[in-house]
């Protein structure tokens, strides 16, 4: 990757987000050089006042959605929560960045967001050319205080954000400029009293390369993904579902989640997640083709289902750069 040629260079430091709602960074962000990742740091201050229950991972729960954009209508994150990306980051790292838990003063929650994967055999295929924009722009959903405490009270919070990125000094070289558009997202998250299924978009140029099933009981918001405390026995097992066949068939979590633990070399298995992994071999051609199929989802047969169940789907995929041809 050139490393020699990389460096980490602050964007801004200490801007203000909009509480429970969606703040926007554009003229902040350098055109001209090829991103590899990116760090935002979230400092909430908190006053807890009378407010009770401190959520698990409030700090993240909080950063509702993180969304990244190139003026020629790419989305690279596409409202994806700052949990999902956390999750992401403990994967690709082997070990997790900072979340600090919810408590009266300032609590920081850090998220990377990799632009390369450094878990296929051609890491750079991935990598952001800013060069090829004019602009591009970072909005953040922040949400409110209930992110925080299962009881508010009179418990109140503000936010700054800090954006650091990894990037190559000047213009990328041909031999390592990508070939594919990254994009994380999530799928509308369901009740599994009612739906044990979540269908994945379709589309002509969007192929997956991972998701991450995460299953979650009390605390859990209706219609919020990746909300609620992780729970490893609502999910007994799980299937992915196309007409073409079942790549993942009727896998049980504890197997998946065990598996998962030892392929990513992380410290400790990551509660109520299991990462579907296509290219386990690091080669983009083992990635799950969408626009072949008429029916594409993850399928998961219910455990114990608790108080407030919610099943929340993440992907990792890619889709050709525009003018160029894809895979």
């Amino acid at each position: 990757m050139a490393r020699g040629n990389t460096e980490i260079k602050e964007l801004f430091r200490g801007r203000a987000l909009t509480i429970g709602g969606t703040t926007r960074f554009s003229q902040e962000l350098p055109m001209g050089e090829g991103w590899y990742k990116g760090t935002l740091r979230f400092n909430h201050t908190i006053t807890t006042g009378t407010a009770t229950g401190p959520l698990t991972e409030g700090t993240l729960r909080i950063v509702r959605g993180i969304t990244l954009r190139s003026d020629r209508g790419e989305l690279f994150c596409n409202n994806a929560p700052g949990r999902f990306l956390y999750r992401i980051d403990t994967i690709k790292a082997g070990a997790a960045a900072l979340a600090q838990a919810v408590a009266n003063g300032v609590q920081v929650s850090i998220v990377n967001v990799w632009f390369f994967d450094p878990l296929t055999q051609m890491p750079e295929d991935y990598l952001i050319d800013t060069s090829r924009y004019s602009a591009m722009t970072l909005e953040v959903n922040y949400g409110t205080v209930a992110d925080l405490y299962g009881t508010v009270g009179t418990a109140t919070v503000t936010a700054t954000l800090d954006f650091v990125i990894e990037r190559h000094r000047g213009r990328l070289p041909d031999k390592i400029r990508p070939v594919f558009q990254l994009e994380y997202g999530v799928r509308v998250p369901v009740n599994p009293s009612s739906f044990t299924e979540i269908a994945l978009e379709r589309a002509a140029n969007l192929v997956y390369k991972r998701l991450y099933l995460f299953a979650s009981s009390a605390n859990a918001v209706a219609g919020v993904p990746w909300s609620g405390d992780a729970d490893d026995t609502l999910i007994s097992e799980f299937t992915v579902d196309h007409d073409q066949g079942r790549p993942f068939e009727t896998i049980l979590h504890v197997i998946e989640n065990a598996i998962n633990k030892q392929e990513y070399a992380l410290e400790s298995a990551i509660a109520g997640l299991d990462v579907i992994d296509f290219v386990r071999d690091g080669s983009y051609q083992s990635s799950l083709f969408s626009g072949n199929k008429s029916r594409l989802s993850v399928r998961w047969v219910n455990g114990t289902v608790g108080g407030s169940p919610l099943v929340s789907l993440g992907y990792e995929g890619f889709r050709p750069l525009q003018g160029r041809v894809g895979a």
